[in-house]
């Protein structure tokens, strides 16, 4: 497969009797595989995309010779500025938290009603969820983003229809499905997770003034459409009661003083942001035009990346790999295949050169 897959220990420092039980759960189910109730008896396992040296180690190269068409991240990276030497160095302040918050609020148009949150990348506040309201039932529209089943079914929550907790990722991350405001209403329970991560290039189809509804939660990033997910900086806009919770839990200073200095420069640019949206679009279109043409059948998708089926889509994995270009696969299904988008137009060429040759 092209995906990595996710395998986290557990240190052996944890005292037991001075950690709470769901905690303690959680973290030591991290190095187990642990059977998915959410998923009739299958196993969970978490894979994303990446994975290069797992990769390079398979089929050869060096990082140089390989085009990475497995993530959803944007190839063309906000051009970050040189850094202040004392965002290394100083702890941040309640004023550089202040106006990151207003950074994220103003770009995105979060209410005044609800309280944002900064966090280190939404795989941070996806995590600790399950710690956020007392035991329930939770739906999670799937497939999806993995990680919520994970955080869920390592804490023995219950997945099934109509539960009290309802997870919509929008637009989904695989067939780019949208969820219309009248329905997340009309599901609405006790708590509602929406995950925006790639709302970005749409952002007419926000749902983030939602956020002012008691129990719904909006989740955002910078790691998609900016292409800066090394930098861990991710957004929660809760209504205010459920705020300091997520506080606590991610503890002081959860957000490094360069990613402040990021944040802030990469929210700004909205030039920047509006050129980008639309060479992403064009990408698109041109992938979709490209493949369509050779028997790949578009599955939707969201920019930056496009979801197709093909019969034997593991063969198709593999003949991209033996020319160096890594694209991703599903366990869940022999059909699907996920393409990002090539960088340059050296990239271009080899990803037709190479789909030509699967002819």
């Amino acid at each position: 497969m092209g995906q990595g897959s996710r395998h986290v220990a557990v240190a052996n420092i944890l005292d037991p009797r001075t950690v709470e039980p769901d905690t303690l759960a959680y973290l030591s189910a991290r190095q187990l595989t642990l059977q998915n109730s959410c998923d009739k008896g299958r196993y969970v396992r978490v894979f994303h995309g990446g994975g290069l040296d797992a990769a390079i180690s398979r089929r050869g190269g060096h990082r140089e010779d390989w085009i990475d068409l497995s993530t959803g991240i944007n190839p063309r990276v906000w051009p970050v500025p040189t850094l202040s030497p004392e965002c290394f160095s100083n702890l941040p302040d309640r004023d550089d938290s202040d106006r990151l918050i207003e950074a994220a609020r103003r770009h995105w148009g979060f209410p005044r009603q609800s309280d944002v949150v900064p966090a280190p990348g939404v795989s941070s506040l996806i995590a600790r969820l399950p710690f956020i309201k007392p035991p329930g039932t939770v739906t999670i529209r799937r497939p999806t983003y993995g990680e919520y089943a994970f955080a869920f079914t390592c804490t023995r929550r219950t997945c099934r229809e109509n539960g009290n907790i309802q997870i919509i990722v929008h637009p989904n991350n695989l067939g780019g499905l949208l969820s219309d405001c009248e329905t997340i209403l009309a599901k609405h329970r006790h708590l509602t997770i929406i995950d925006e991560s790639f709302c970005d290039t749409g952002p007419e189809l926000s749902h983030a003034g939602l956020s002012s509804h008691d129990g719904i939660v909006v989740h955002k990033g910078i790691g998609k459409l900016w292409g800066l997910a090394v930098v861990r900086l991710g957004f929660a806009a809760w209504p205010r009661p459920l705020a300091d919770r997520i506080r606590k839990l991610l503890g002081p200073w959860p957000v490094s003083g360069p990613a402040v200095q990021i944040g802030l420069g990469s929210l700004s640019n909205e030039d920047w942001i509006i050129v980008s949206g639309e060479r992403l679009r064009r990408d698109a279109s041109r992938l979709d035009s490209f493949l369509s043409h050779h028997g790949f059948q578009p599955a939707d998708g969201i920019d930056p990346f496009r979801l197709y089926c093909i019969p034997n889509a593991s063969a198709v994995h593999r003949s991209l790999a033996r020319r160096r270009i890594l694209v991703r696969t599903f366990d869940h299904s022999c059909t699907w295949i996920w393409f990002g988008f090539p960088k340059t137009e050296e990239e271009w060429t080899r990803l037709e050169e190479a789909v030509e040759c699967l002819i």
